[in-house]
């Protein structure tokens, strides 16, 4: 099965390990995913990522993501 696009290697390899860590029962707390999403930002999002880091708003991964494709897409 040869894969195209980031999205379907993205895809592939997020059920591979998600279920692994499903498997071995290993649970990753949301809040931790958030920040490491947000982190892991490139240098050029820096003061998005600090506005992000200041806001109320307790993230979900749902969220964040959703948060992330709009600010990319303007």
């Amino acid at each position: 099965m040869s894969m195209q696009s980031p999205v379907e290697i993205w895809k592939a390899l997020e059920e591979k390990y998600n279920t692994e860590l499903r498997d071995l029962k290993v649970a990753i707390p949301e809040l931790l995913q958030v920040g490491a999403i947000i982190l892991k930002l490139p240098s050029s999002w820096n003061n998005y990522w600090k506005k992000l880091l200041h806001m109320a708003e307790d993230f979900t991964v749902e969220k964040i993501l959703k948060h992330l494709r709009i600010e990319e897409e303007t």
